[in-house]
């Protein structure tokens, strides 16, 4: 099994061992069925490509399995599943015990996951089972020009010390990406078996609208929430996804503003003034939020932390939050947005209606407003 963050990208992999069987007169004599992404053959084994989706790994016999980009593998909504991948893969290994192999391959990222686990456990280490090993990209391959990776260095050095290294210091995890919040710690503030709570009497409630334009690859999404014993309850999570009209997504949305008694929403500062215009049409008042999406995301990291959030049970929003990741800016601060390839317009919109409430329901003793990161 071949297993890469696509198909495409596992196809390369798939080629590459087609090559050596199709060059060996031995080993070509043994192919009794070729596909685009598999290879039969006559001893009752065969070689494919799947993507990253560990529910496709179950229920397989799997006496090999390379792991290419391992350190990079996400779901649909970004967020990070080595871990299920690996332990699917694992399961498929059990019937082989000892003679099952497993190789992972990648470019080193942050310093979480399984890669990184497997390299800080067995990297240096005299153990029969398991081999590590890390070198620059010119180690590994003497035919890239030194010129190219000196040049990376002075655009990017930490990018740069991650992706190619050098032959003095050799090639690192990256240190300035961590993760924004456990899993455990998002599923703890998720009430089980809540998907949307209706208007509730005498209740005040805020609202968040992440805009899009309906036609690229973001969603447009709009959270609605109230306070509740010095505790943000998110009540309403809707997401259109693209493609859309966006003025009647905002029609649509607005019709559920005034259902929770809303006449002010906040948003970011996407594509001018075109939001605010739509929405005051519908006798809404759209107001740019005074947070960056960076700064939501790291106001509303204590509340969470202390379980002073409700949110709903939505996978898409639980999978974009698990996946935000930190990065350590140099001079500007930290700040948190999605991995490459990721999505965050759900969480955007979640934990901006918390973050806005909280702003406008501010005292001095309130333990969850006006936090600063440190």
């Amino acid at each position: 099994m071949i297993i890469a963050c696509t198909k495409e990208q596992a196809s390369t992999c798939f080629n590459y061992c087609k090559g050596i069987i199709t060059e060996s007169p031995l080993l070509r004599q043994m192919v009794e069925r070729e596909t685009a992404d598999t290879l039969e053959l006559s001893n009752g084994c065969a070689i494919q490509t799947l993507p990253t989706n560990f529910r496709s790994i179950r229920g397989r016999a799997i006496a090999a399995a390379i792991l290419d980009e391992a350190a990079f593998y996400r779901d649909q909504d970004g967020a990070t599943n080595d871990r299920e991948i690996m332990t699917a893969v694992r399961a498929g290994q059990a019937q082989f015990g000892a003679g099952a192999k497993l190789v992972m391959l990648s470019s080193p990222y942050r310093r979480q996951g399984v890669l990184f686990d497997h390299w800080r456990r067995h990297y240096g280490v005299d153990d029969p089972r398991h081999l590590s090993w890390m070198a620059p990209t010119r180690v590994m391959n003497p035919t890239i020009d030194p010129a190219f990776v000196a040049e990376q260095y002075e655009i990017d050095p930490v990018s740069a010390a991650s992706e190619f290294g050098d032959e003095e210091t050799g090639i690192h995890f990256r240190s300035d990406i961590a993760g924004y919040i456990d899993r455990e710690i998002v599923e703890a503030n998720v009430v089980d078996g809540r998907f949307e709570l209706p208007p509730l009497k005498g209740a005040r409630y805020h609202a968040f609208v992440d805009a899009a334009g309906g036609g690229g690859p973001d969603s447009m999404t709009m959270a609605i929430a109230h306070q509740e014993d010095g505790v943000a309850v998110l009540d309403v999570v809707r997401e259109v996804r693209p493609r859309f009209d966006p003025h009647e997504t905002v029609v649509e949305f607005a019709g559920l503003l005034r259902e929770y008694r809303v006449r002010e929403v906040n948003g970011d500062r996407y594509a001018g003034q075109w939001v605010a215009t739509a929405f005051q049409k519908q006798r809404i008042d759209y107001r740019p939020s005074p947070f960056t999406k960076s700064q939501i995301y790291v106001n509303a990291l204590p509340a969470l932390m202390a379980r002073k959030v409700e949110l709903l049970a939505n996978k898409r929003l639980i999978s974009q939050l698990a996946a935000l990741e930190r990065r350590t800016g140099r001079g500007r601060g930290d700040s948190v947005d999605h991995p490459a390839g990721g999505h965050d317009d759900v969480i955007n919109a979640a934990l901006g209606a918390v973050t806005c409430m909280n702003l406008a329901n501010h005292t001095p003793a309130s333990p969850i407003v006006r936090f600063s990161w440190t």
